[in-house]
Parts: C-alpha cells; sequence; structure tokens
C-alpha cells in the first residue's frame, strides 16, 4: 500500500496557495482558526448564488482583508455600479460579518469582490451553480 497526501498540503507553495494568511503565536492560534470559519461559513450561506469559488483571508494586526473569488460578482456588488459605489455595495456585507461573528467584531474588515471570467471558467463554482439550476427546476421533495 502506498503513502495517502493530502492534495492540498501536497501543492501548496508550488502551484497553489494559502487560503488563509496569517501568522499568530500558539495561544492565538485556535482563536483566529475560529474566527476564519466562521468568516468563511458566513460568506458561504449570504452569498451562496453568487457561485463563490474561494475565499482568501489575510490578517495583520488589527484588520482583516476578506477576499471573495466569484464568477458572480453582480450578485455580490450589483450590476453596473462604479468603483466608489463598490464599496458602497460590500459595506452591508463588511457590518453584517462583524455583527455576526464575535470574534472579529473588534477588528476592522475589509471585503474585496474579484471576479472571473465566466461562471464555468472557475471549476470550483461550476457544481454550485448547476445545482442552484437543476433545484429551480426540480424541487428536491422530502420523502
Amino acid at each position: 500500500m502506498g503513502q495517502k497526501v493530502n492534495p492540498i498540503g501536497f501543492r501548496l507553495g508550488v502551484n497553489r496557495d494559502w487560503r488563509s494568511r496569517w501568522y499568530a503565536s500558539p495561544q492565538e492560534m485556535p482563536e483566529f482558526l475560529h474566527s476564519d470559519i466562521q468568516i468563511r461559513d458566513y460568506v458561504k450561506k449570504k452569498l451562496q448564488f453568487a457561485a463563490v469559488a474561494k475565499i482568501i483571508i489575510e490578517r495583520a494586526w488589527n484588520s482583516i482583508r476578506v477576499t471573495i473569488h466569484t464568477a458572480r460578482p453582480g450578485i455580490v456588488i450589483g450590476r453596473n455600479t462604479m468603483r466608489q459605489r463598490d464599496r458602497e455595495k460590500i459595506a452591508p456585507i463588511r457590518f453584517a460579518m462583524q455583527a455576526d461573528a464575535p470574534r472579529v467584531a473588534s477588528v476592522n474588515i475589509a471585503v474585496q469582490c474579484l471576479d472571473g471570467d465566466w461562471p464555468g471558467g472557475i471549476v470550483r463554482a461550476m457544481p454550485e451553480v448547476l445545482g442552484v439550476q437543476w433545484e429551480s427546476v426540480y424541487p428536491v421533495f422530502p420523502y
């Protein structure tokens, strides 16, 4: 039997980057991990129709930068918005994230939204897009 290797850990540093970028002391590590999980769950729950491919979290001393890679940025920030208004559209997400996650309430959160070329261009988002379309055509009935 061969040795089993985690595919994400195998590719880190070669052709894949970390999903969270920060350094913490051993005492702060569990708190940061739990707050990262809260942020990811919140974004995935609120933006489930935006085909979120990945969420990158970067931390500095007293700030958190959340970068959301999505196939449908129009759902996140609205259609035909100017750069000035992008911040206004993302602001409710940032404030709600601070209110819902008690561990990140005391730090500044900056949210950035990046888009893919098209919904099929981001491989991770494609099954979510197809799942939402499938459920709209064939509703799920509990037995």
